[in-house]
């Protein structure tokens, strides 16, 4: 999902939630896949609500935590070693800390951002040696692999009108699936990917899909509905009415077990070693 769409003012806590509990259960309950065992200064960029940033911060209470965002939510209670502040990753880093950082943490911001090799420049110059990036995120397209997915008209239909969408905004959304090649040219090494099939609906048999099912198909759901309301119709100027068709059409098909669909959830990771 793209940041942009988000409003901070409408359930973005509630979003953010949603999509922290969706991405540690994709990582199987960790909070990073990065290998980081003893970080003292960590950075969370785009961190929204502050989900993540609280909840890493629990973790490694020797750890100071910095989030970073355009709007930043206050969620960190009493955590004296968990801090926000409001900047624009885009813009050069004024506000760093002195400290090096151990892990650069970014998630759901690859259709926002506007140049991804100046943003890693800051990230590469701005890491200890032994540090790490880790960037995770959702592909655009919804994909299937039995072909059942042609039978699914509404979601088809959802995914071409958020491609037009998405191009109208300049978002590269489709950079996901070759970030790891920028991170490469920026200067990190031990770049490797992963992926998740991550369903849009409780339609599988396999006990690690089902164990996620639940949690997916919300935030897929919530992600529909975003894109719809705050997207699609002022965007593309639509009534809505036909927008409300669409987004009907949509989750019809995303509620049809018999229609096997999922997204990919990648996440890269890349090590500085000088």
């Amino acid at each position: 999902m793209d940041k942009a769409l988000v409003s901070h003012q409408e359930g973005d806590q509630l979003y953010d939630e949603l999509c922290h509990a969706f991405f540690v259960r994709s990582n199987k309950g960790l909070l990073h896949l990065a290998p980081v065992e003893r970080p003292l200064c960590v950075l969370d960029l785009g961190c929204g609500a502050g989900v993540w940033a609280t909840e890493f911060a629990k973790a490694y209470p020797s750890c100071q935590v910095l989030g970073v965002d355009l709007n930043p939510g206050i969620n960190a209670r009493n955590l004296p070693n968990c801090q926000f502040i409001s900047a624009d990753i885009q813009n050069e880093w004024t506000w760093l800390p002195q400290q090096k950082i151990d892990l650069i943490h970014i998630r759901g911001l690859v259709g926002f951002i506007r140049s991804w090799p100046d943003l890693l420049r800051q990230v590469h110059a701005s890491l200890a040696p032994g540090g790490w990036l880790e960037i995770a995120d959702l592909g655009p397209h919804t994909l299937s692999d039995d072909g059942s997915l042609s039978q699914a008209q509404g979601l088809l239909q959802f995914d071409m009108m958020s491609d037009k969408m998405m191009g109208i905004m300049g978002q590269q959304v489709g950079l996901v699936t070759s970030l790891g090649d920028v991170m490469e040219t920026a200067g990190f090494q031990d770049v490797s990917e992963t992926t998740r099939k991550t369903p849009l609906s409780d339609w599988s048999d396999d006990p690690d899909m089902r164990q996620m099912a639940s949690t997916s198909a919300a935030l897929h759901e919530m992600d529909f509905r975003m894109i719809a309301g705050r997207g699609l119709q002022p965007v593309l100027n639509l009534p809505s009415e036909q927008v409300e068709n669409v987004l009907s059409g949509a989750l019809h098909d995303m509620h049809n077990k018999r229609i096997h669909a999922y997204k990919l959830r990648h996440t890269f990771m890349g090590c500085k070693r000088d």
